[in-house]
Formats: C-alpha cells, sequence, structure tokens
C-alpha cells in the first residue's frame, strides 16, 4: 500500500499549493534581489562616469540633425 493511497485529494492539493507557494516566494525573493545588484550597478555605472555622459550629451545635441 502506497503513502499516496491513503491520503484525500484535498490533502494532495493542500500540499502541492504549499509547495508551489513556496516556490513562487523563493523565485520572487531571487528576481527582486537580481533586480536590486542590477540597480546598484548602473547607479554605480552613472555615478563613476558623469563627464563622458555630459560629453555624449553635447555631442548629440551638437550633431545638425534635427530630431522629431
Amino acid at each position: 500500500m502506497s503513502f499516496h493511497d491513503n491520503m484525500q485529494i484535498k490533502t494532495l492539493l493542500r500540499g502541492a499549493m504549499g509547495m508551489l507557494s513556496v516556490l513562487l516566494l523563493l523565485v520572487g525573493g531571487a528576481a527582486l534581489h537580481g533586480i536590486s545588484a542590477s540597480n546598484d550597478s548602473l547607479q554605480g555605472t552613472h555615478s563613476n562616469q558623469p563627464a563622458s555622459a555630459i560629453a555624449l550629451i553635447a555631442a548629440g545635441s551638437n550633431d545638425g540633425r534635427s530630431a522629431f
């Protein structure tokens, strides 16, 4: 006799939903951590090189083309 033979469908469904909820929380937490790390990295990149960003903006506005 198997372990699952003695369990009700309701119990199996609750267990499956619980496991899926935990998995969802883990994936969501990993995604939030990744977004935070990406934002920190981009913030560091932009704060370390403001002169080059200003040069790019100036070069873009002086290229003789008009943007519509």
